[in-house]
């Protein structure tokens, strides 16, 4: 794809990539940097973009994508920041007991994860690390590291699960 012909297509891809943005629920400001970033991923593929219609499908594609990072990054939560998300005047002796025993209890099911999910779990949550700054440290595709990570969250979810149903008992 030659200049004019990006450029004779781009506020169309602009307006789309806003429309998708928006339908998101982001505000002006965000959907306007994604329609950004959009514009600018595209123009760095512009050689290998054979028309319109493809350009159309590849915008929508890295709209989509750059609009689920962003949420990704907004909501990221460390696993190993257990401090109450509602802030309590002082609780008492039985509530502590209790949050330094589950603290206790989700380091130990941490330490016991297969040394590479742990590891990738830790970047990840502790130093907050992308799945593409972990591929580059540990010497791995990205697709394995985010299979990694997704494993080791499943992993942990199952043993929360288990964990409540027998305190619930």
């Amino acid at each position: 794809m030659e200049l004019k012909e990006f450029e004779y297509i781009a506020q169309e891809l602009r307006q789309r990539a806003l429309s998708i943005s928006k339908g998101y629920g982001l505000n002006a400001s965000e959907s306007d940097d994604i329609a950004q970033d959009t514009l600018l991923k595209l123009w760095t593929l512009h050689s290998q973009i054979g028309g319109k219609k493809n350009a159309e499908a590849l915008s929508v594609s890295i709209t989509r994508h750059l609009c689920i990072d962003h949420f990704r990054q907004k909501t990221q939560v460390s696993l190993l920041d257990i401090r109450p998300l509602v802030d309590e005047q002082k609780p008492n002796p039985h509530e502590q007991l209790e949050s330094a025993d589950n603290a206790e209890w989700l380091k130990r099911k941490l330490r016991s994860l297969p040394p590479k999910e742990y590891q990738i779990i830790h970047l990840r949550q502790t130093e907050q690390k992308t799945n593409a700054e972990i591929a580059t440290l540990l010497g791995l595709e990205q697709a394995s590291v985010a299979t990694l990570l997704s494993r080791a969250r499943k992993r942990l979810l199952q043993e929360i699960i288990k964990k409540n149903k027998y305190d619930n008992r």
